[in-house]
């Protein structure tokens, strides 16, 4: 059987009745800002590619020493689901701008010499760039990775680093205001027990702490309880005994409203209450910060 022939920029360049350069400016991002093609003719070419079915060779392009179009992007193995999405958000994104990325999953805790080896891997492949969706990412432990690099965190490990600061301590203090609305007083923070050692690097533990105690404090006429719940190692849901362990304690110190570092820990939290005939929200408050779709 014969091969199939693969469709070249010059193919679609003839039938789209344009020069290759322009092909090339619209398919590959080629060419600069000394390359300019119009709205019309784009749309052209783009709808040619999509009839002859172009495909960049991206194999090719790198043996040409040709790099801009491959972007790595670093997640944690064992990052929630929030991580993920913003995974995908920023893959849709990167293929609207004719870039291919390139997923490197990475074991806890981040360890910077298996960042380095992915790096120089990435290198060999002609990579232009690389993205940490991974939240636990310290950019200023890692240091110059040798590629442009864009990170994502609160400030604590982004330093100077270029990248999106989570504003966190904004949200904060929005449930803790909606709690005080509610008429809730006695308010605890449930943390994952070992937050440091198993999840996160220590600024993460101590930022949730610090902007929770800052929030009632502004708020006023509130007391505040930090409560750990123990989970199993790299894990974001407390077992059914440690929630029921937890929600023992909150009972106890007559907590009111409940603010968890996860949903996961905030959905076990009201499933042991649930089972108790503890009303949610009439009775106790719970409050997550994932932003989690649960059905």
């Amino acid at each position: 059987m014969a091969k199939a022939k693969l469709t070249r920029l010059i193919d679609v360049a003839r039938k789209a009745g344009v020069s290759r350069v322009a092909v090339a400016k619209v398919l590959l991002g080629t060419g600069g800002d000394h390359v300019r093609v119009s709205e019309k003719t784009a749309h052209r070419i783009r709808e040619v590619a999509t009839q002859l079915g172009y495909r960049p060779n991206r194999s090719a392009q790198r043996l040409r020493g040709k790099t801009g179009n491959l972007i790595g992007a670093f997640i944690s193995i064992h990052g929630p689901l929030s991580e993920l999405s913003r995974l995908i958000a920023f893959e849709r994104l990167a293929a609207q701008s004719n870039y291919n990325v390139i997923v490197y999953t990475l074991p806890h805790p981040h360890p910077p010499e298996v960042i380095r080896e992915a790096i120089l891997e990435l290198l060999g492949q002609g990579c232009c760039g690389v993205v940490f969706i991974a939240a636990g990412i310290h950019a200023r432990r890692l240091g110059d990775v040798g590629l442009p690099a864009a990170f994502c965190g609160i400030e604590e490990v982004l330093g100077q680093a270029p990248g999106v600061i989570f504003d966190i301590a904004h949200g904060i203090e929005q449930v803790i205001g909606h709690f005080k609305q509610c008429g809730r007083r006695r308010i605890a923070l449930v943390l994952e027990e070992g937050l440091v050692q198993s999840k996160f690097p220590e600024p993460y533990a101590e930022y949730w702490k610090r902007h929770t105690r800052l929030a009632v404090e502004k708020t006023g006429g509130l007391s505040l309880e930090i409560i750990p719940i123990a989970t199993s190692p790299l894990q974001y849901k407390p077992g059914i005994e440690a929630a029921q362990q937890t929600c023992d304690l909150l009972i106890e110190k007559k907590i009111e409203a409940v603010l968890t570092k996860n949903d996961y820990v905030a959905a076990r939290l009201l499933q042991v209450f649930m089972q108790r005939g503890v009303r949610v929200p009439e009775d106790i408050a719970i409050c997550g910060s994932d932003n989690l779709e649960m059905t």
